[in-house]
């Protein structure tokens, strides 16, 4: 009885050892990189898809959806220098950090305490990821008016 128990032990040992063993390799080789594949201009997150300030007042303001209320020793950051919560205007891009401090049913309608607010004045950034979204369509438009020519010729 003790020699099953003990080759069920060595069994079970090596059937994790050989499970840890394929895990790894299969992990190990890297996966092949596609040559030439462009990359979106914009990504979540990135500058472009910030939301905008949409009103301001006193200490209290409202990027995108959800309403912040300025803490005592919170940084406001305009174009890189620091400024007053005055400074936000509507339209601007920002970016706030901070926590929820009244929940509400949904996001749109809690209150959340800003501790860092970095806003632009420059809007131009979607005009801007816009056309060159249009200029990547165009060149692969091009691209596979090539890739087409050469196919049918073959």
């Amino acid at each position: 009885m003790a020699s099953v128990n003990l080759h069920r032990r060595q069994f079970l040992v090596l059937l994790g050892a050989a499970a840890c063993l394929t895990a790894t390799t299969a992990h190990a080789a890297p996966k092949k990189k596609k040559k030439n594949q462009k990359k979106p201009l914009t990504k979540p997150g990135h500058a472009a898809e910030l939301p905008t300030v949409q009103w301001v007042r006193g200490n209290r303001f409202k990027v995108g959806k959800k309403t912040y209320v300025l803490s005592d020793f919170a940084d406001v950051i305009v174009n890189g220098e620091e400024a007053k919560i005055s400074d936000l205007k509507p339209g601007m891009q920002a970016m706030v950090t901070g926590s929820l401090k009244e929940a509400g049913d949904t996001s749109a309608d809690s209150l959340y305490k800003a501790t860092r607010v970095v806003a632009r004045r420059d809007n131009n950034l979607e005009k801007k990821a816009q056309e060159e979204a249009r200029k990547l369509r165009e060149q692969l438009k091009k691209q596979n008016q090539r890739n087409n020519k050469s196919n049918k010729s073959k």
